[in-house]
């Protein structure tokens, strides 16, 4: 009869602990700590939010999350939480399992770190849904272009006796590229899209093997692959792709008859339209 006090007694201390953590915690001091954790020159990302707050079970919620990637990319998360545990905090190497609502879609997954100064990673899973990219502006030197499609998509990434890389699949749907200034407008096509957009790719230190991407639209249907080095700063990455316009697009009729087009192609209904994508970001070249 006397082990039921006992257990209450227990109990209503445990919950009494939690539910002052809960009310005390500091919540812009972790916000603080967790930011400075990599705030360093040589980091690749660095993090900010105004607070922390708990959320049970276990979860750290971060209020106006802020990323910014290689100096260059910034992202800013509707939702972002981590799953809390010791280890994210007294281990050096740590195991990151995150949640996050990103342009109305979800990215979550998890990362593990040897370090948090330079983002060492060692192992990384990560899932992408119906993230949402709208009017998103992209000036290069051959067209201004204002950019929006949905993603879906997933990335592996290991580190195996100090071989680094990773693999993944992207899905692109309703991607529209409307461009102006571009050679594009003076064969009439002020927008060009694709209804599906399929890529799969692999990941070697800073080199983007392109295995297969196939994309389908109201205007063209088209095969790519190739490799896209990464540099810094991200927009001199520099390309090296190889594709084909294929036969069945919708537009590519309307030049079938034009006596250049078959000088230099022959018959591009049968054989589609060849074509290398070289340059960098910022300066993509096109030649047939």
């Amino acid at each position: 009869m006397k082990i039921k006090p006992v257990l209450l007694y227990i109990l209503f201390f445990m919950a009494a602990f939690l539910l002052f953590i809960y009310i005390l915690f500091p919540q812009k001091d972790a916000a603080g700590y967790i930011s400075g954790l990599l705030d360093e020159n040589n980091s690749k990302l660095q993090f900010s939010c105004e607070r922390v707050k708990l959320k049970l079970p276990l979860k750290l919620s971060m209020e106006n999350p802020k990323f910014l990637i290689n100096k260059q990319i910034h992202v800013e998360p509707e939702l972002f939480e981590i799953k809390l545990s010791p280890a994210l905090f007294f281990k050096k190497h740590k195991q990151i399992v995150f949640q996050s609502d990103l342009y109305k879609g979800s990215l979550n997954g998890v990362i593990d770190l040897k370090s948090f100064d330079s983002f060492l990673l060692s192992k990384a899973d990560v899932f992408i849904s119906k993230v949402k990219i709208d009017n998103f502006g992209y000036k290069t030197d051959l067209a201004d272009i204002i950019l929006g499609c949905v993603l879906n998509g997933e990335y592996k990434y290991s580190e195996i006796s100090g071989k680094k890389g990773g693999n993944g699949k992207i899905i692109i749907n309703d991607f529209y590229a409307k461009m102006e200034n571009s050679f594009f407008n003076t064969l009439h096509l002020p927008v060009v899209d694709f209804s599906e957009v399929k890529i799969e790719f692999e990941q070697q230190s800073n080199v983007i093997t392109i295995r297969q991407c196939t994309a389908r639209g109201s205007v063209i249907n088209l095969k790519l692959k190739g490799r896209i080095d990464i540099v810094s700063p991200l927009y001199m990455a520099r390309l090296d792709l190889t594709g084909v316009i294929l036969q069945d697009s919708p537009y590519l009729a309307k030049f079938a008859n034009i006596a250049v087009v078959r000088a230099v192609e022959g018959n591009i209904l049968q054989n589609g339209i060849k074509f290398d994508l070289t340059g960098t970001l910022n300066n993509p070249k096109i030649s047939i």
